[in-house]
């Protein structure tokens, strides 16, 4: 988004009165579209990761070491698959200016390319998320049900404890 500051909105998504394409676009507007699209991409499936981890620990009982361990297969899904999806919207000439953001992208003169490329994608990471998300939180319910049951010294204090954590989670998943 900075490069169009730097460059000027019209000389990354524009060229005159046409709007630059993959296919006739300059390689700035191939650059901005894969730094926007890729890391974009990434970002989201890093979530999915995130959340993914933490069902592990919170879900499975799973170690930061038997985590960490797989720590290759996350990196490997978080920039693999973005770089494969880039690599196919710029093959397929998917890529379009837009005049007012002054970007490259997908899907700003086809709602088809958008719907394949950005939505479809988002809303499989989304789906993914949440269902560690929830399944997570639906573990964590089991955990505080079994502190409360058992009672004895402290068992209050530590569901106020994990109560407290949930809802760090919870909102920290939300933003």
């Amino acid at each position: 988004y900075l490069a169009r500051l730097a460059v000027g909105h019209d000389e990354i998504a524009c060229d005159g009165a046409l709007l630059k394409t993959s296919s006739n676009g300059p390689s700035a507007c191939t650059l901005v579209f894969v730094l926007v699209y890729f890391f974009g991409m990434s970002s989201s499936i890093w979530w999915v990761v995130l959340s993914f981890a933490w069902f592990l620990a919170a879900g499975l009982k799973w170690g930061n070491e038997a985590i960490a361990g797989h720590a290759q297969y996350y990196h490997l899904a978080a920039w693999l698959v973005p770089a494969a999806k880039t690599v196919a919207v710029l093959l397929a000439g998917a890529v379009d200016g837009d005049p007012v953001a002054g970007i490259c992208y997908v899907g700003n003169a086809s709602s088809e390319n958008l719907k394949r490329y950005v939505l479809a994608p988002l809303i499989v990471y989304f789906a993914l998320g949440a269902t560690f998300l929830l399944a997570g939180f639906v573990s964590l319910f089991r955990i505080r049900s079994v502190i409360k049951r058992q009672g004895g010294i402290g068992a209050g204090s530590k569901a106020d404890k994990l109560e407290k954590l949930m809802i760090r989670i919870g909102v920290f998943s939300v933003l």
